[in-house]
């Protein structure tokens, strides 16, 4: 009904090239004037409004040749609708006639009745092929290929029915690989194992079972829905790919991302058009790609945690302190140059040792140390730690070792280490050899110790020889005195006195600093300083009595 010429029995090709491509060939615009005059009548009916849908017969002058016309529509349940064009000239029927009608007057004349009966045979002998391919063609136009009668004639009409099945069997074929071709496309859609959806603008019209399995749809409750409603958050996005999509063949791609956290997806969206004959569709490819970027993360993650290791295992390897770093399974995993020098064990040997072997190079013993103690806290560290202190997840002693060069002291700090999630994956320790600092603090220690009993010493005699001087006091205070000597007495009498509590400091600020610092009490410590002062008429009062403060136990002498 379009005009367009799809088979004749006169026209080889019914298309011509156009650069490269195959245009298919309106029916007026053929070179056969019979095809080019019968579309142009056609054409003009159709314009016109007069289109007979039915079979109809016509006559046409071509060429000053009447030609008899035959149009008989055909159509099919999947959209075809063509009409089949039959034309013969009329001098192929009338030729015989026309060469007889001298000698048919004269035979008229002697026999009518052979006359008829000739005619009449002969009627028949014409017609007969023209119903014949009257029949067929009305079989044709039913989709009925195998219904076509071939007359047993060597004529045109015998000829003109062998193009009409030459054309019928092409017909045939076209119809069956166009429909190959579209189980096959269609077989591919469905089976197609990414999603493919297809939308008229922004409403869709059609969707494979992967894009019903993969955004939760039933394609019997979503035909003819907009895209914005069923996509979710994603639905706008798409809505705006849809009609930002450029016209022609090429296509956009983008990848969004549907959900949060665990079920975060992250999806390969390609759109393209689809140039259909009432409109252009849009086709949207959507691919699951959620494995492939998490790969990608988690390469990235990876890598990342390599290089930190990396750089971590550098600075622990460059630490001036001997440290090791072990898993849950306790083994080695960071064995420094710090501690290669401190046992004597590269990190060629130790690294990838399990058991107790770190603790038989650092202690010479196998036994449980600090950091398995970290490690499990269940563990007790036993007799051969001095200070053991746990802060959280901090653990510090301090341990003695017998070595060549004599007996040396080491200060000793361990701790969990943990995943980003919190999990336990091992332990670290580090060691300072503090014999230096141990011997100092001995050596202060004796000092102080010679000190204090100078100190005492000292005390003892000055406390003797002010006992003395009270003792001499006391005669003078049995005598006679005058005012003036008694007012003295008294004087020496108090600074004796200040001298005795002077001494008793000494012994105090003595004392300062050997003992841990305590609690103590704000409003009693202080009542207690200034209990036996001479506050001369001077009220002491404290008004936060309930404040404590962390000091050496000497605060209220201070």
């Amino acid at each position: 009904d379009a005009g367009l010429l799809v088979a004749s029995s006169t026209v080889q090709e019914p298309y011509f090239r156009e650069e490269g491509e195959l245009i298919r060939l309106p029916a007026v615009l053929s070179n056969d004037p019979v095809i080019r005059t019968v579309s142009r009548i056609l054409r003009d009916e159709k314009d016109g409004g007069g289109y007979d849908s039915g079979n109809r017969h016509f006559e046409v002058d071509i060429g000053g040749e009447r030609q008899l016309v035959l149009v008989t529509p055909y159509r099919d349940p999947h959209g075809l609708s063509w009409r089949i064009v039959v034309v013969i000239p009329e001098s192929d029927i009338m030729e015989g006639i026309e060469k007889n009608t001298l000698a048919t007057i004269f035979l008229i004349l002697g026999s009518v009745i052979g006359t008829v009966f000739i005619c009449i045979l002969v009627a028949r002998w014409i017609t007969q092929p023209v119903h014949d391919l009257n029949q067929s063609a009305r079989a044709l136009s039913q989709g009925d290929w195998t219904g076509w009668t071939l007359p047993e004639r060597h004529d045109e009409l015998g000829e003109l029915s062998e193009s009409f099945r030459v054309m019928a069997d092409r017909l045939e074929d076209s119809f069956s690989s166009l429909k190959v071709s579209e189980e096959r496309y269609l077989s591919l859609f469905r089976s197609s194992a990414d999603a493919i959806l297809v939308f008229d603008d922004t409403t869709l019209t059609d969707l494979n079972p992967a894009a019903e399995k993969l955004f939760g749809l039933v394609s019997s409750g979503v035909i003819g829905r907009e895209a914005e409603e069923l996509f979710g958050e994603s639905g706008s996005e798409i809505r705006e790919m849809i009609r930002s999509l450029p016209p022609g063949p090429e296509y956009s791609e983008q990848t969004i991302t549907r959900g949060s956290g665990e079920e975060e997806r992250f999806m390969n969206v390609r759109l393209s058009r689809l140039v259909s004959e009432e409109r252009p569709l849009v086709l949207m490819h959507v691919r699951d790609i959620t494995r492939q970027r998490r790969a990608i993360i988690l390469a990235a993650e990876q890598e990342a945690l390599r290089d930190l290791f990396s750089r971590v295992r550098m600075i622990l390897r460059l630490l001036p302190d001997p440290t090791f770093v072990i898993d849950t399974r306790r083994r080695i995993l960071v064995w420094n140059k710090a501690m290669e020098r401190l046992t004597g064990k590269s990190a060629e040997e130790m690294v990838g040792r399990e058991g107790a072997s770190y603790a038989e190079a650092i202690h010479r013993v196998e036994r449980p140390i600090l950091i398995d103690i970290a490690l499990d806290p269940q563990i007790e560290p036993g007799e051969m730690y001095l200070n053991f202190e746990r802060s959280d997840d901090l653990m510090t002693a301090i341990f003695r070792s017998e070595t060549e060069k004599g007996v040396k002291y080491f200060s000793a700090l361990a701790a969990p280490l943990y995943d980003t999630d919190g999990n336990l994956t091992g332990a670290i320790e580090s060691v300072r050899d503090i014999t230096q600092y141990k011997a100092a603090e001995e050596t202060a220690l004796m000092a102080n110790r010679k000190l204090a009993l100078l100190s005492g010493i000292t005390r003892h005699d000055i406390l003797n020889k002010i006992m003395i001087s009270k003792g001499h006091i006391f005669l003078l205070e049995e005598e006679d005195l005058t005012a003036e000597q008694k007012s003295s007495v008294i004087t020496i009498k108090r600074s004796l006195g200040d001298i005795e509590r002077f001494i008793a400091f000494t012994r105090t600020y003595q004392e300062l600093g050997i003992h841990s610092p305590v609690w103590q009490n704000l409003s009693e410590t202080f009542h207690g300083a200034v209990t036996g002062l001479e506050t001369n008429g001077v009220e002491m009062k404290i008004e936060h009595s309930d404040y404590s403060i962390l000091a050496d136990r000497l605060f209220e002498k201070v």
